[in-house]
């Protein structure tokens, strides 16, 4: 039986490199969807930044896609207090 989506319009397994920053501290990570979703963080500020970051990606490339646009695969914005930057790998 196939697993479902954890967030529509990615594979569970995409990668991604997530960077968070607070008060001048950086962080850089290398993870899937799934552990981004799944696995804890830290804080629940940055595992919430981060599925926020992942869920934002995931509309903006649901309405280029439906506009004819080019896919975007990154950003940076500011997500619950931190600064997010999300590439997909």
């Amino acid at each position: 039986m196939r697993t479902k989506a954890l967030i529509s319009g990615f594979k569970n397994t995409q990668k991604f490199r997530i960077m968070l920053r607070k008060n001048g501290v950086e962080v850089g990570l290398y993870l899937t969807l799934r552990q981004i979703c799944m696995e804890t963080f830290a804080t629940t500020g940055a595992g919430g930044a981060a599925v926020e970051a992942v869920y934002y990606l995931a509309q903006m490339r649901a309405l280029e896609k439906s506009c004819g646009g080019l896919l975007p695969i990154g950003f940076v914005r500011a997500c619950n207090g931190f600064e997010v930057q999300l590439d997909m790998i």
